[in-house]
């Protein structure tokens, strides 16, 4: 089985265990002896490895269930697990391998491929799991008040205490990551879903790398896969991705922190693709307060075998584990490792590990079950005082300083005073960042001060750290924030788009006397900016924030940076309600209406249209797609407007941004003359032509989105439906749905183009949809080539209903054969 993959230069992969073990995988987990233990359709099993020779002999039955877990997670004597439309705990009290009982029930969770799925434990001893957009997260689930967020969009990343009774939403807006994983820094990475439904549609999110941001919102809008609305990763509210992928079907996650592969390659995260078989390697460079992320192809598939990975972990000695199973495919797990002459590299020797103190903090893999079993007794016996030594110890490198301030804070309490206010000083960002996480698990009297100067740290990376622990601090101590307004308020104003979000969402929850005392006047554009946000966030229930838009708009100018425009431009759109999730007047303009009508504002669009159409006629592709959309939502009433998208428009253009632009012309109120209707029209008809010319065909959601911008333009256009049917290029299946929209004189002129169509081309693909609009033509012209594709059993049922109105003779045998 392993031929049918190709690994990375300098690994192996070998089997396992085959599907006679464990067929069709789920998810998989590592017990505390390092064991696998995966689950599919009624089962928890453990791989017995008996031999150690890199192959499972046997397996045994942990639990029976009905489906498959999503999920699973060793924790001392439990295993918690999402199944059953729950999160699950069984008890193994005698540590015999198989569950005690029955699982308990901690929280009501739908499953399944859009609910909820991994489960981890984190660097604090809490647990984390991650849902996606089906999985019925609620506010009233969220009992923490120190929750960043009190509700959540599309699916999230939540927390909750090891006695599985408090809970709290960190971050939200995926649409349906399957797993996440730390790394060294205490950083959540996750890899969330495209929809292949809107494939070529301006909208399209394809599969994308997160490094998870505390309180962030990551795009993701929608329940379900039907519709498909996100927020872009260039909006100022919403957080970058640090890769686009592509299409596929994430699945397993995880950061490798063990010895085993190269130096180079530690620390980096793997990501798994169901559907296309890839594993993809990211090796997790700092960069700006977050990453950079070069992607490398560490296995794809090979043949026609099938490899659909599912989860992926990293075992005991450093060999990567990765089960294959879903949707009835055949289960497998495969061993990766290094080859021998990669493995013994000096480079992939391990520190010094001489005394318990080193075999506690250069743990591999600390995070595991198997880890933990291993250095959480020795730590115990170590006690605080070695680790406050080593965590203050500037010769110590930085790696192990940083676990031995997690290892102080799961395990004995948190840091200090003193202790703390030392580390805020340290020479190490890293450190300094660390620090300001743990103060704010276990707080003492001097953490607002330390952690009001660790917000004005050189580092944006400590910056983002403390304004998260300042978020989590807050709600138990409001009153402290009146230390903080004023390192904040700086805060607004600096370039890391993830220092701005964080701001915004503590100033969102600030109370109103410290939010009062934010002096606007001293801000910078980008500071407003980042207020303005906050004071949207701020009053959630608010339709329209008309106060922001006005102090919004005079900030626009021509001459400034396109990003600062950009994020003005997004901004407004905030304040005037954002995209029209509930009710749009067609689906393919959700994106560019706002939910609420701004007749209660008058002069307030036509202000927004002044001020922003100057900006569409700019180079930087997102501002000027933005802007477009921002003056559509306002229906900006601009003649101008829609004659110069159209001559944007050429043979040589993206047929996804064409599709754009021609919806913001079909939302606009403006009109083309009538010599400009054969652009038109040729930007329409020319759409599908440029995909096919890429090796694609739309797909049936692209087909009926262009009907939507094709009746709205040919509805303020008249004379354009008539030239659209006209059209050399208009006969073909992308454009069928829209001929079949039509009626009267229009649809009998669109049934004789795609008649001489058919008889002119003997590939053309016919349909139960082609023929029903050919039936209104004359029985005369559509009865013979109805005839001929009786030998299409798949259209019988059609053609016999037309061909029964009309019985003629020679027609007996088909009916006959029909009655067969």
């Amino acid at each position: 089985m392993s031929d049918s993959i190709n690994v990375h230069d300098g690994f192996e992969a070998t089997l396992f265990a085959g599907p006679e073990l464990a067929n069709d995988i789920y998810s998989m987990t590592l017990d505390a002896k390092g064991r696998v233990v995966v689950s599919g359709r009624g089962y928890i099993r453990t791989l017995h490895d008996t031999d150690s020779d890199g192959r499972a002999e046997m397996s045994v039955q942990f639990a029976k269930l009905d489906r498959g877990t999503m999920g699973m997670l060793f924790d001392g004597p439990h295993l918690w697990a999402v199944a059953n439309r729950a999160l699950l705990r069984y008890d193994d009290a005698d540590a015999d391998g198989r569950a005690d009982g029955p699982p308990r029930q901690f929280l009501r969770l739908a499953n399944g491929e859009h609910g909820a799925h991994a489960i981890r434990k984190g660097p604090d001893g809490w647990l984390y799991l991650v849902g996606g957009n089906d999985t019925g997260f609620t506010p009233g689930q969220f009992n923490s008040p120190q929750s960043p967020l009190k509700k959540t969009e599309g699916g999230a990343i939540i927390r909750f205490s090891p006695d599985g009774k408090t809970f709290e939403a960190l971050s939200c807006g995926f649409r349906n990551p399957y797993d996440f994983d730390f790394n060294w820094r205490g950083d959540l990475f996750t890899y969330d879903s495209d929809t292949e439904r809107t494939f070529y549609l301006p909208w399209y999110m394809p599969t994308r790398l997160y490094h998870a941001a505390i309180g962030g919102h990551h795009g993701w809008r929608m329940p379900g896969y039907k519709r498909s609305w996100a927020r872009p990763g260039y909006y100022a509210d919403t957080v970058p991705m640090l890769d686009k992928i592509g299409r596929g079907s994430p699945t397993g996650v995880a950061v490798y922190s063990h010895r085993l592969i190269p130096k180079e390659m530690q620390d980096g995260v793997f990501l798994l693709d169901w559907t296309f078989g890839n594993v993809w390697f990211y090796p997790l460079r700092p960069a700006n307060a977050s990453y950079q992320s070069p992607p490398q192809l560490f296995i794809s598939p090979v043949g026609t075998d099938g490899f659909a990975p599912s989860d992926i972990e990293v075992g005991r000695d450093g060999e990567i584990y990765i089960s294959t199973g879903g949707r009835g495919t055949k289960g497998s797990v495969f061993r990766v490792v290094p080859t021998p002459e990669n493995r013994n590299h000096h480079n992939n020797r391990p520190p010094a590990m001489d005394t318990p103190l080193d075999k506690v903090l250069n743990a591999p893999q600390p995070l595991a079950e198997w880890s933990r079993a291993r250095w959480q007794p020795l730590a115990r016996q170590i006690g605080a005082g070695h680790f406050v030594e080593a965590a203050l110890n500037p010769a110590r490198k930085t790696k192990p300083r940083v676990r031995a301030i997690e290892v102080l804070t799961e395990m004995f309490g948190g840091l200090e005073a003193e202790t703390a206010a030392r580390l805020t000083a340290d020479g190490s960002h890293d450190v300094r960042a660390r620090t300001a996480w743990a103060v704010s698990r276990f707080p003492e009297q001097n953490t607002a001060q330390l952690l009001a100067r660790l917000a004005l740290d050189p580092e944006d990376y400590v910056r983002v750290k403390a304004l998260e622990a300042m978020l989590h601090l807050l709600p138990t101590d409001p009153a402290q924030s009146a230390k903080w307004h004023k390192a904040l308020q700086q805060n607004f104003n600096r370039p890391s788009i993830r220092v701005r979000l964080i701001s915004a969402r503590l100033a969102s929850q600030l109370p109103e006397s410290s939010w009062q005392k934010i002096d606007l006047g001293t801000l910078t554009t980008q500071g407003k900016i980042t207020a303005a946000t906050a004071a949207i966030w701020r009053s959630p229930a608010t339709e329209l924030h008309a106060g922001v838009v006005r102090r919004l708009l005079p900030l626009i100018d021509i001459n400034q940076p396109a990003s600062l425009n950009l994020d003005l431009v997004r901004t407004i759109m905030l304040a005037l309600g954002d995209y029209n999730l509930e009710q749009p007047s067609r689906e393919s303009f959700t994106g560019y209406e706002v939910p609420f009508s701004l007749a209660a504002h008058p002069g307030l669009a036509s202000a927004i249209a002044t001020q922003a159409s100057p900006l569409i006629d700019s180079l930087h592709r997102d501002l000027h797609r933005e802007t477009g959309r921002l003056l559509a939502m306002v229906n900006a009433d601009q003649p101008e407007l829609s004659v110069n998208l159209l001559g944007t428009i050429t043979p040589a253009t993206d047929p996804v941004e064409d599709f754009h632009k021609l919806i913001v012309a079909a939302k606009l109120p403006s009109t083309v003359s009538d010599t400009d209707l054969p652009r038109l029209a040729d930007a329409l008809m020319g759409l599908d032509t440029k995909l096919q010319s890429r090796g694609t065909r739309p797909k049936l959601n692209w087909t009926m989105r262009f009907v939507d911008i094709a009746q709205s333009h040919a509805a303020k256009q008249p004379g354009l439906a008539m030239r659209l049917i006209a059209h050399d290029n208009f006969p073909t299946g992308s454009h069928l749905a829209y001929a079949r929209s039509l009626g009267g004189e229009e649809r009998a002129a669109a049934a004789k183009r795609y008649l001489d169509a058919v008889k002119t081309d003997t590939e053309f693909v016919w349909s139960n949809d082609l023929i029903d609009l050919l039936d209104a033509l004359p029985p005369g012209d559509n009865l013979p080539v109805f005839r001929q594709q009786w030998a299409k059993l798949g259209l019988r049922p059609a053609l016999l209903q037309r061909l029964a109105k009309r019985p003629v003779s020679e027609d007996q045998p088909l009916f006959l054969d029909a009655l067969l």
